[in-house]
Parts: C-alpha cells; structure tokens; sequence
C-alpha cells in the first residue's frame, strides 16, 4: 500500500517551490502526494508552480473556511480538549496579529470558527484520503499546528524540515518540541564523519552563523524603494489585484495573510525601522572589560520561537526586567539586540530598558558569541546564543524550551527561581563534541534557506531525508 503525504503551503517566500520540488520527487518515486494551501492568494502567489497539481489533490483552506464559516461545527474543537491547548495552538498567529495589526475589526467568534474550521478541513482531508505522513516545516503557525494536531490524533507522523542551528544542517521534526534530539544527547556514538564535521565548525566557529540568519540579515541593508520598488514586487502587486478581482470574497477568510492590512503593515514596519535606527545606534552603551555580566539576548518577534515555544515569556520588556531584579548584586546585565530585529520595536521600548539600573543595552552588531565567552552565563528564553555559549563552557539559564535544554550546564528556570540558580550553580566539565556529536547524528547535511530557491541538489537531500524518516 502506498504512502498518501499531505504537503502544506503557506504565503511565506519560496515555501511553495521547495515543497512542490519535494512532492514532485516523492511522487516519482511512487507516494501519492497530496497539497493543503492556506489561500487563494498563496494560490495565485505560486501559480506558476502550483497550477500542474491535479485539482482532487489540492485543498484550499479559504475556500473550505468560506463553505462552512457558518456551519454549526463548534463540536469539532471538543474531541480535542482533553488532549491538546487549542487556545495555545492560535497563539502563534494571535501575537503575528497583534504584532502586525492585522483583523482589528473581525469578532471573536471569527477566530472561534477558524480553530473549528481548521480541525475540520484536516480531519476531512485526512479521512477521506487515508494521509500517513504530514510535511511542513517545523510547526510554527496555528495553519501548520492544526494539521499537527489532527495528525496526533489520527497516529499520523508529522515531518517538520527545518534550518539548524548549525550551518549547512537541517532536522526534521515531528513534535514542536525537538524531541528528538533532546533523547539523544549524551546517547550517541561518535563517528569519524562526525568527529571530522566539529573539527571544522569549531575551527569557524567565532564567526559562523545559522543558515536562517544570513538572508534576514541582508534587510538591514536595503533601501525602502530597493525593497518594495522592484520587478518581483509589481509581478506581486499585480497578482494582488488578480487576487482581488477573480476571488473578491476570499480575503475575508484569508486569516495569514489578509492582502490590505499585511502589506501595508509590512512597509510600515520596514519605514519605520529605517527612521528608528540611527536613534536607537546612540542608545547603545560601551562595555566595560572589567565587569561581571550576565548576557541576555532579545528574541526576533514574531517568532515561533516565543509564540510556540516559549508563549508565556514573549514580552521583551518584561523579560528584561524581572531578569535584572534576580541576578546577583554587583553584576550587570547585557541586554543585545537581535541583529535581525533591531528598530522593530518602538524607541520607548529602548530608553526604558536603559532606565534600569543594572542594564546595559548592547549593539546588535556585537558579536554574540564573544559576549557570551566573556560572560558569567546567559540568560535566555529559546536563543541560539544559548546553544553557542554552552559550547564555550558557559552556564545557560533557559526560561523556555530549546534544543539544547538537556545540556548539563543548562538550567531551566522561572524568573523567581533565577536568583537561587545562579547563586548555586556549577558548571561541569563537558566537552563541546559529545554535545554536536548528538546533534549531528540527528540532523542531516543540507541547507535549508527558505527565502531563496532552492537547487536540484539541496531538495535531492531532503527527500532523502524524508524517505530515511519514513
């Protein structure tokens, strides 16, 4: 009997032809494939790849959403409660949201809806077409969640293809919570490819950075105009307008990616950032090489790596401060801005985390890991700086969840258990290869850049990958 795969495809940049590779090279190898879309605008957006797909084996949520928006359905959601948040599940796109301004004007009884609806447009596709695995990325979205959820339910395997923390390396995820590598640690043998792989990374390692933040860096460089006036973004404004004339009543139940408010919110984000920045440059605050500092990382939002992650620390100011009233007396905490996000959030934000007394607001272009190196740990929700100062030895004090949780000289804490943590902590000798070893032997090599193209080649590895997993 074959393997029925359900492939999801959202709006963000080039999923559609990563993923549409992938099922073309899964279906020639004889598993049946099939497509759930969140839109029609994600639709037009990748016609050019998505149009060959066969119309029994493509599923568009709005449409669905459109058909049953006023069915009595609220019963769906109830076979769920006893084992899954379903509130928790929203949450994701609730902070994207509220981050974007997005559906200021929808009732609560929309979104009451969308998480039934949801559920229903899985379980009927899953039903009806005997699915056995799901592929997505790793589960970021309350789009991608509900089909996780559905997939739980059902023992259906979920796939999550996702960039690492360490370059030219891709996981694949089948719970949010990197399960897998998390079992392994300290479980597994070294290889010689292995052993060769580490040599080389830490060799780089100072100035070697996650696949996933080389293209979000580039944003930083460009003008506006460069940005939004350009060929690629009149194809897409042009493929707005289609959208809005051949599917006017879709938008309503487009719930990702609502055309008027999340483009204009987009290059507001993207003005005002740029109008921010050279303010926010003379906010920043020397280091002082002879102080005691613990490191303290702000997060890109919004980010499945809060929102999903880590939902209850997802307040950067709040963060901040009840981190700096439970350090030790007599040390400072280094608060750096995330490279990819600096002029994101408002200047008030800024001067009032310099208004504390024991904080310093430290450049994003600083280097990261030699903050860490030079630190007396870091303190972090889910930051890949906590993965990097773990390597160089340093204690990590993690409020949410990561990868590297079950590190030795990792401690999971509330705030009011950091005082306590840090006062009777001690860091244990470990050598950074037992730690990669296990990481390696859980990932694969490839890369994973979803904001380009990619080649023959990389998604010749992913499949690869896939099939192993199956």
């Amino acid at each position: 009997m074959k393997d029925n795969i359900l492939i999801l495809i959202n709006q963000a940049p080039n999923y559609a032809f990563t993923y549409k590779m992938i099922g073309d090279t899964l279906e020639k190898k004889g598993i049946n494939v099939y497509y759930a879309i969140d839109s029609y605008m994600t639709y037009l957006y990748f016609e050019k790849v998505l149009k060959t797909i066969p119309k029994d084996r493509l599923f568009i949520f709005s449409s669905f959403f459109k058909v049953h928006y006023k069915d009595s359905i609220e019963d769906v959601p109830v076979k769920y409660n006893s084992s899954f948040n379903l509130w928790q599940m929203f949450y994701s796109d609730f902070d994207r949201f509220t981050v974007y301004g997005l559906h200021k004007y929808k009732s609560k009884n929309y979104f009451k809806k969308l998480i039934a609806n949801l559920l229903a447009f899985y379980e009927d596709i899953f039903s009806k077409y005997h699915i056995s695995h799901v592929i997505y990325e790793n589960v970021s979205n309350t789009f991608a969640y509900a089909g996780y959820v559905v997939a739980c339910k059902r023992s259906v395997s979920y796939l999550g293809i996702c960039a690492t923390a360490l370059p030219g390396r891709f996981a694949i995820q089948h719970t949010p919570y990197f399960d897998k590598i998390k079992e392994s640690f300290n479980q597994t043998e070294k290889t010689l490819e292995a052993n060769i792989w580490i040599q080389s990374y830490l060799e780089k390692f100072t100035n070697t950075e996650p696949d996933y933040m080389k293209a979000n860096r580039e944003e930083l460089k460009e003008s506006i105009i460069s940005r939004y006036l350009n060929f690629p973004k009149i194809i897409q404004f042009y493929t707005l307008l289609r959208y809005l004339v051949q599917y006017p009543k879709d938008n309503f139940y487009n719930f990702q990616y609502p055309v008027f408010s999340i483009n204009i919110a987009y290059i507001k984000r993207a003005l005002f950032r740029k109008l921010r920045l050279p303010v926010i440059n003379r906010l920043y605050e020397a280091l002082d090489n002879g102080e005691k500092y613990f490191l303290y990382p702000i997060h890109f939002h919004p980010e499945a790596s809060t929102s999903i992650f880590a939902p209850s620390y997802n307040d950067e100011y709040h963060n901040i401060e009840q981190i700096a009233f439970n350090i030790p007396f007599g040390t400072v905490l280094y608060v750096k801005e995330h490279p990819c996000a600096v002029g994101f959030s408002p200047i008030s934000f800024y001067k009032k985390v310099k208004r504390i007394p024991n904080v310093k607001l430290i450049s994003h272009n600083h280097n990261a890991k030699e903050l860490a190196r030079n630190s007396e740990g870091v303190i972090t929700v889910t930051s890949t700086v906590g993965f990097e100062a773990l390597i160089l030895g340093k204690p990590v004090f993690l409020l949410g969840e990561a990868f590297y949780s079950e590190h030795p000289n990792c401690r999971k804490v509330s705030f009011s258990k950091l005082f306590d943590a840090i006062q009777n902590n001690k860091v244990l000798e470990n050598n950074p290869n037992i730690f990669l070893s296990s990481f390696i032997e859980n990932t694969y090599d490839g890369s994973i850049e979803y904001l380009k193209k990619p080649s023959k080649r990389e998604v010749s590895k992913i499949v690869e990958a896939i099939l192993n997993e199956l």
